[in-house]
């Protein structure tokens, strides 16, 4: 069993592409050009795609983040992993955080959010189990890092220290460096 049938993976991208394609609708509501330009240069890129290497999604995560409001920064991923080794089947891991950046271009992030974790296969998330139905966890995820994230768009750069809280009250350090586009 999928953690995330056809229908429901079509309908979280649909939605992503809603939010993606009303950033640029609501830049054009202003009204005078010259208050566009102003505010334009005064918030920093709303919207960010990118890959995270460890993190939050474990080895690795695709990644959208949207600027909310102020300095908050909600963010959402995917991460799928087989491995014999760490889950004798497949894991797929959904990060979501709400994170504080301090500064609009170069900034500290500090942010806080849950990795929902589902195994699928012969022992799901157990190492070496032989039950055959799958497993869900929930972990707590944080970050406090360095975010450099252009005014406009253009290149986006995130390495920090987060580590995981497992449900069981297991402190398990973690880091994650990020590469990808503000827009």
């Amino acid at each position: 069993m999928s953690l995330f049938p056809a229908r429901r993976v079509a309908f979280i991208i649909g939605l992503l592409g809603l939010v993606v394609l009303s950033a640029p609708a609501y830049a054009q509501q202003t009204t005078a050009v010259s208050d566009s330009t102003a505010r334009a240069a005064a918030e920093p890129a709303r919207n960010a795609l990118y890959v995270e290497l460890g993190g939050a999604g474990l080895l690795y995560s695709i990644n959208y983040d949207r600027h909310l409001v102020g300095r908050l920064h909600l963010r959402g991923g995917y991460a799928t992993l087989m491995s014999d080794f760490l889950f004798n089947g497949r894991a797929h891991m959904v990060p979501v955080q709400l994170a504080f950046v301090s500064n609009t271009t170069h900034g500290l992030e500090l942010g806080a959010g849950a990795t929902l974790v589902r195994g699928n296969g012969p022992s799901g998330l157990r190492p070496h189990n032989t039950d055959d139905t799958s497993t869900s966890g929930i972990a707590a995820s944080f970050v406090v890092g360095y975010r450099y994230q252009p005014i406009e768009r253009g290149f986006l750069f995130r390495i920090g220290f987060t580590p995981f809280v497992g449900s069981n009250g297991r402190f398990v350090p973690s880091g994650g460096i990020s590469f990808g586009y503000a827009f």
